[in-house]
C-alpha cells in the first residue's frame, strides 16, 4: 500500500506543537518530577524539535528550486519578514515578563542569543536561508541529500558547536541533520516506496530504546546529538509523516502552530496569575489548565487578528494563507465541515 507522505502535514505539525506545549506545561509543575508523565515528557526531548525540523525539511525538499540563488533568496524575504517581526514582538514580551519577576535580561542579549523557546525560530531562519542557498546553487537529489544528512549528523555528534553562540548557531548545527533528513524524505519519497527502509529504521530505533531502558539509564543518558538519539529522532519524524492520524483537532492545532508556538509561554504566565495561583491548582490540573489556555488563546487571537485590520497590523505571528490541496487530500472539500474545520479554514503554518 502506497503512503501519501505529507498528505496529513497539518496533523504532523499539530503533534509537534502539542508535544512542545505539553512539555512546557509539565515543566511548570516541578512537584510532578517523580511521575511517569513528567519523565515521559523528558524522554520525548529526542523527538520534539527534531520532528519540527524534519517537517520543515520535508516541505523544502518537495519544492525543487529552479531559479538562481539571488532569486531564491528574494522569494524567501516575505517569509523572513513574517517570522522576524513576531519573533521580535514576543521576545520583548518575554523580556518584560522576566523583568517583572526580578530576573533582568538585556533585550539585546535576548534578540541575539534567544530567550526561552524562541531560539528555535532563530535556528529556523538560519537553516532555511542556508538550505535555499544550497538548493538553488547545487540542486542536490535524494542521494546527495542523505549524504549531506549523514555528514551533518557526524558534525553535530563531534560536539563542534559547543556552548550557546550568536543567533543560536550551535543549536542550528545540532538540528541541521534533521532538516536534511526531512529534505531527503521529500526529495526521494518515490524512491522510498518499499516499506523495508522505513520499517528498518523503526526497528533500529526500537532496539536502541530497549537497550537503553534495559541498561537502566534515564532519558538524559543520551545526549541529543549522540548517534542513537539522532536515529530515534529521525525514526519518530518519519513515522509521524507517514502515519499521523486523521484528526480535525490535530489539524487545527497544526494550522495555528506558529502563533501557538510563539505565545504559549506568555499565556502560561497570564493564566498562572489569573487562575492557577488564586485557585490553588497544582499537579495535573495545573498542567491541563496551562495546556488548554496555551493552545486555545493564541489560536483565537490569531483568528481575530486576521479579521480585525487594526489588530492584524501588530506583528503577533499570523499563519500564512493556506495552500489548497488536491481534492483527494483536502478534507475541507468533502462536503460537510465541522466547526473546527470552519474555524481553521484559510490558515496554515508559515514554517
Amino acid at each position: 500500500m502506497r503512503i501519501d507522505r505529507g498528505a496529513r502535514i497539518d496533523e504532523a505539525r499539530g503533534i509537534a506543537t502539542l508535544l512542545v506545549v505539553t512539555f512546557h506545561a509539565t515543566r511548570a509543575e516541578p512537584n510532578l518530577a517523580a511521575s511517569l508523565f513528567y519523565q515521559a515528557n523528558d524522554a520525548l526531548t529526542l523527538v520534539r524539535m527534531p520532528l519540527f525540523m524534519i517537517i520543515t525539511g520535508y516541505l523544502l525538499g518537495t519544492r525543487a528550486t529552479t531559479v538562481s540563488v539571488g532569486a531564491a533568496l528574494r522569494s524567501l524575504r516575505p517569509w523572513i519578514v513574517r517570522v522576524v517581526w513576531p519573533l521580535v514582538t514576543v521576545t520583548i514580551v518575554c523580556v518584560a515578563i522576566l523583568h517583572g519577576r526580578g530576573e533582568p535580561w538585556p533585550i539585546a542579549r535576548a534578540l541575539l542569543f534567544g530567550v526561552w523557546h524562541l531560539w528555535y525560530l532563530q535556528v529556523l531562519i538560519l537553516l532555511k536561508i542556508a538550505f535555499v542557498t544550497l538548493d538553488a546553487r547545487w540542486r542536490p537529489g535524494a542521494a546527495p541529500m542523505i549524504g549531506l544528512a549523514i555528514a551533518a549528523a557526524l558534525l553535530a555528534w563531534s560536539g563542534v558547536a559547543g556552548r550557546p553562540t550568536l543567533f543560536s548557531l550551535n543549536r542550528a548545527v545540532d538540528l541541521l541533520p534533521f532538516l536534511l533528513f526531512g529534505a531527503w524524505i521529500g526529495r526521494g519519497s518515490t524512491a522510498l516506496g518499499p516499506a523495508l527502509l522505513p520499517y528498518s529504521l523503526y526497528a533500529m530505533a526500537a532496539v536502541l530504546v530497549v537497550q537503553h531502558l534495559i541498561a537502566g539509564a534515564d532519558s538524559d543518558g543520551w545526549a541529543p546529538t549522540s548517534i542513537p538519539a539522532m536515529l530515534v529522532g529521525a525514526a519518530a519524524g518519519l513515522f509521524v509523516l507517514d502515519h499521523a492520524p486523521q484528526s480535525a483537532m490535530l489539524s487545527l492545532i497544526g494550522r495555528y502552530g506558529f502563533p501557538v508556538f510563539l505565545w504559549h509561554l506568555p499565556w502560561f504566565v497570564a493564566v498562572e496569575q489569573v487562575v492557577i495561583v488564586p485557585a490553588g491548582l497544582s499537579g495535573m490540573p495545573g498542567v491541563g489548565c496551562r495546556l488548554v489556555v496555551g493552545i486555545v488563546m493564541p489560536a483565537v487571537v490569531a483568528r481575530w487578528a486576521r479579521e480585525w485590520r487594526v489588530v492584524s497590523a501588530i506583528p503577533i505571528g499570523l499563519p500564512a494563507p493556506r495552500r489548497r490541496l488536491p481534492p483527494r487530500l483536502d478534507p475541507t472539500m468533502s462536503g460537510y465541515r465541522s466547526p473546527l474545520r470552519r474555524f481553521a479554514s484559510g490558515m496554515n503554518h508559515p514554517c
